[in-house]
């Protein structure tokens, strides 16, 4: 009676074990997902969906299946009496955060030594931006980026942990940038549109992965890929704006701006009566006919053209200026225009995924007349197919063709127009009439 007791409970759980089948979806597209793991909870059985999304799996009712995959929301589902369970899930920021690149490959934050850093790339989607670098800003503790002028088109100097090191060569104490582990000297040459994900490796560590190139950090980035059997998709997305400054410099007035520029010198030179910049002189004589200059002409419509003796004097061969301009209003816009359009088009089939992305940036500068000008042309190109069961072959393609044409070169960028008018107090305008200084290349 003991043996048939037995026999009959074993066969009563045999009766309750069922076949389960379904599919696996993403919530973000819809498309079926390969590779997610199904399991049992609290047994030491799974199985994993095929190239669209299906699989099997024997549960008995009442089992719990777990559903879970990198970057997606886990989730556990009973067995009832329904022998077919479809299952949607969701993308998880969370998860996306505890899985960073290294090397050649991803691990886990927890296996981690060094100092990691995950920037989520919504970030660079809900910022209108241009570049990579300034997007960075403000994103990662430790990581500094700055730009030393407000050029379109510069570089900006990105340092982790600190402004200075013992490493010498063209870019210092900088982190090691990699797009798909290949060097890149800066972030202008990728398209925000194009990266899939970031990490930032903070600490000397990275050295035992990269070499000593990477002693002052690591900059990760991935660039997007296609999906296997998924249909041809066609995005376009574009950005027309300007830019404005927020706040403008008050200029000071023309006699008020020379007396504090003579009165400094006399700080640090007592009993110097004379102040000489760039060309231009100023001393009390000066600073008088400015006064009177604003007396007799303030507000009244001269013309463009320099008058020798009412403008501006030559005295003991110094040249003195009187007559003020406003620079800001001859020179600079209130406003810069700047467009960026970016196409691309992925899907793959059961054993081929690609990815082509294309991106266009155009900016102007400030100036009115021949302003500074920068043209960026992207091209992400990728590849991914399966050969046979061991062998995939993978191609990527990263072109990137930037222009910037200057009206000007003079020592170094900070030294651009409004310096030289500004703090050069009219250099710009001697004898030359207002149409000549803006037709100057």
């Amino acid at each position: 009676m003991l043996l048939l007791g037995c026999f009959f409970l074993a066969s009563q759980a045999k009766a309750q074990q069922i076949a389960i089948t379904g599919k696996v979806t993403s919530a973000e597209d819809g498309l079926p997902m390969l590779g997610v793991s199904i399991g049992i909870k609290g047994k030491p059985v799974g199985t994993q969906t095929d190239s669209e999304g299906r699989y099997s799996i024997q549960a008995n009712q009442g089992d719990v299946l777990v559903f879970s995959y990198v970057s997606m929301q886990q989730q556990e589902i009973a067995v009832g009496t329904n022998s077919t369970i479809d299952v949607v899930l969701q993308s998880s920021s969370q998860d996306l955060q505890e899985v960073v690149v290294v090397g050649f490959g991803t691990q886990r934050k927890a296996n981690l030594t060094g100092a990691v850093a995950t920037i989520d790339t919504e970030v660079l989607e809900s910022r209108p931006i241009t570049d990579v670098g300034r997007a960075l800003q403000g994103t990662t503790p430790g990581l500094t980026i700055t730009t030393s002028s407000g050029d379109i088109g510069r570089n900006p100097t990105i340092k982790l942990r600190g402004n200075t090191g013992s490493l010498t060569g063209t870019g210092g104490a900088q982190p090691l940038i990699l797009v798909d582990n290949v060097e890149i000297p800066n972030l202008q040459l990728i398209n925000p549109e194009d990266i899939e994900s970031i990490s930032v490796l903070k600490d000397a560590a990275s050295a035992s992965i990269y070499g000593t190139r990477a002693a002052w950090g690591v900059i990760l980035i991935t660039t997007k890929t296609g999906k296997k059997n998924s249909p041809a998709r066609i995005s376009y997305s574009n950005n027309i704006g300007f830019s404005t400054p927020t706040t403008m410099p008050k200029i000071a007035p023309a006699a008020e701006g020379a007396e504090m520029a003579l009165s400094a010198i006399r700080r640090a030179a007592p009993g110097e009566s004379i102040f000489a910049f760039i060309g231009v002189n100023i001393d009390e004589i000066a600073i008088q006919k400015m006064r009177e200059w604003e007396e007799l002409y303030g507000g009244q419509d001269l013309g463009s053209e320099m008058v020798l003796g009412r403008d501006y004097e030559i005295r003991d061969n110094k040249l003195f200026f009187y007559r003020p301009w406003d620079v800001g209003e001859m020179y600079m816009r209130d406003w810069t225009p700047q467009q960026k359009h970016d196409i691309s088009v992925t899907g793959g089939t059961e054993k081929t995924s690609y990815n082509i992305g294309l991106g266009y940036l155009g900016q102007e500068g400030i100036l009115k007349v021949n302003p500074d000008k920068f043209k960026r042309y992207n091209l992400n190109l990728g590849v991914n197919t399966e050969v046979n069961k061991w062998f995939d072959a993978r191609a990527k393609v990263l072109y990137s063709n930037t222009l910037r044409t200057e009206p000007f070169q003079y020592a170094a960028a900070v030294y651009d127009p409004w310096y030289i008018c500004i703090d050069g107090l009219q250099l710009c305008h001697t004898a030359l009439s207002m149409e000549d200084l803006l037709e100057m290349p």
